[in-house]
């Protein structure tokens, strides 16, 4: 597009003419001039393609400037807000965090539409995978800039997940869904081969 444009830019406007003012211009004399019947036909000649070159440019222009806004940038990710797992107060006026345990079986906030995770068991999961040692393998920590000094302090991926596609507009967390799957997929991947179960991995282990 830029090519055509500076095509036609410098065809239809005196950008690279010659210059009359110059102390040592000489006109040249073109084969074409010199000899008419070297010249192409105005109809098929480069006049015609860069003018046909113009047209295409304004063209596309034009088609572009009355297309909607998703045709040109795409469907925009609607917000889709989300709260924790456990419908409980986390912070006081204060701004202070209130831990308090999490049950040992509760439904995670799927994707927003209806499939959640249903009976996600938190406890046994704990348990598998090494206790209380083990929450920094599903939840944020350290590597994410959270101070931990012990389980308590590991929050609700909600709580910074706060929307199920888009950023976080002041810490630039992930989408909740994102987060959940980059957190649980790839251990699952590991796990069904060691556990013979293939479907892990797939959706409807977990969105049933």
């Amino acid at each position: 597009m830029s090519i055509l444009i500076f095509n036609a830019i410098v065809r239809y406007f005196p950008v690279f003419g010659d210059n009359q003012d110059s102390h040592n211009y000489t006109k040249t004399i073109s084969p074409e001039e010199e000899n008419p019947s070297l010249a192409m036909p105005s109809q098929w000649g480069f006049q015609s393609l860069h003018r046909t070159s113009l047209i295409v440019v304004i063209g596309v222009a034009m088609t572009a400037g009355i297309l909607p806004s998703v045709a040109v940038q795409g469907r925009r990710i609607m917000a889709s807000p989300v709260k924790p797992s456990i419908d409980r107060t986390f912070f006081t006026n204060e701004g202070e965090y209130i831990y308090k345990e999490a049950p040992a079986v509760f439904t995670l906030n799927g994707d927003g539409a209806g499939k959640d995770v249903k009976d996600f068991p938190h406890q046994q999961l704990i348990d598998l995978l090494g206790g209380d040692e083990s929450c920094a393998k599903c939840h944020c920590g350290e590597a994410q800039g959270i101070a931990i000094q012990s389980k308590k302090d590991y929050r609700a991926c909600a709580l910074c997940h706060n929307d199920m596609y888009k950023l976080h507009p002041k810490t630039k967390a992930i989408g909740l869904k994102e987060a959940y799957h980059s957190r649980c997929i790839q251990c699952h991947d590991q796990e069904g081969v060691t556990r013979g179960k293939p479907n892990m991995s797939e959706c409807i282990y977990c969105h049933r």
